[in-house]
């Protein structure tokens, strides 16, 4: 039996200008962008189409952009009659996952991205953060790094073998991040975020979005979907709100995940949006897995 499994980027994956194809080709695409504005308040063609770089990375925007783009190539796909066995999404990614596998719809979907994104961002600007990607490096020995800089860093994205990315104090995070070079690592790349994402930093955001949250009806999704925090099949549907706040200040098993849907036998990945580092991270993790671009798909529609 083969499954289909889409895989949702996360923020990092925003570009000029991205979706402007998709947003041309299809109707179906155009009326995500078109709800997307009515519910946010914001032009979601201008944001995509015609912001500049430093402007779309921030996080407010990025996030809003990424869900966007991501769920609007999903509705093709969907009223195309592609439809996935499983869904996983990389921290930002993991929205549109359970967004495409109904576990709230796209209006809230919507409506709960743009008050994550400006909670996250506003943690951001509060406290002095930063992130960086190590390359080359073992998880236990980034983490025995991150507890020997001396003041608070943690690792938070463990991408794929040898690829784990810490975050925390801006300051103790750049020396965790040394002290990785100087245990080997290939290379440490502080990445352009405003903030320590997936850290205790991100506490106040936390708080605040579980409470909105609490305003939301959610359902158990429609296919299998997988968990960034468990890095497994999500399988306890009882505190959704408080699942996706928790999911913010928690670490990204990502690795872990795709391992565990591997396991499965014969799965093909897609990745939905507008690049390709979830599929270089597949290619990282197991190189027999089936793993393209979404571009493949809706080339052949």
């Amino acid at each position: 039996m083969e499954f289909l499994c889409f895989l949702f980027e996360g923020q990092g994956s925003q570009s000029p200008g991205m979706g402007k194809d998709i947003y041309k080709r299809f109707n179906d695409a155009k009326k995500v962008f078109k709800l997307g504005s009515e519910i946010t308040g914001i032009s979601l063609e201008d944001l995509c189409f015609n912001t500049d770089e430093a402007q779309l990375a921030q996080t407010k925007n990025a996030q809003l952009a990424i869900f966007t783009v991501s769920m609007a190539i999903f509705e093709v796909l969907k009223n195309s009659g592609m439809l996935s066995d499983i869904s996983a999404g990389f921290s930002l990614g993991e929205c549109s996952a359970f967004c495409s596998s109904g576990v709230f719809g796209l209006e809230d979907g919507f409506r709960i991205v743009q008050k994550r994104a400006s909670l996250m961002q506003a943690c951001a600007e509060k406290t002095s953060g930063a992130m960086y990607a190590i390359v080359g490096l073992d998880d236990d020995k980034v983490q025995k790094a991150c507890k020997a800089c001396g003041g608070y860093a943690v690792a938070v994205n463990f991408n794929c073998p040898k690829q784990t990315v810490i975050a925390g104090d801006e300051q103790a995070a750049g020396k965790a991040a040394q002290i990785c070079l100087d245990m080997g690592a290939a290379k440490a790349v502080r990445l352009s975020v405003n903030g320590a994402f997936h850290t205790a930093h991100m506490n106040d955001a936390a708080d605040e979005f579980y409470e909105f949250l609490k305003n939301f009806e959610f359902k158990k999704a429609s296919n299998i979907l997988y968990s960034n925090v468990y890095g497994r099949e999500m399988t306890d549907w009882d505190d959704i709100p408080g699942y996706l706040a928790a999911q913010i200040k928690s670490p990204v098993l990502w690795k872990n995940e795709i391992a565990d849907i591997a396991t499965r036998g014969n799965v093909v990945f897609y990745e939905i949006g507008c690049g390709k580092v979830l599929t270089g991270l597949n290619r990282k993790i197991d190189k027999k897995l089936k793993t393209s671009n979404i571009s493949t798909l809706l080339e052949a529609l």
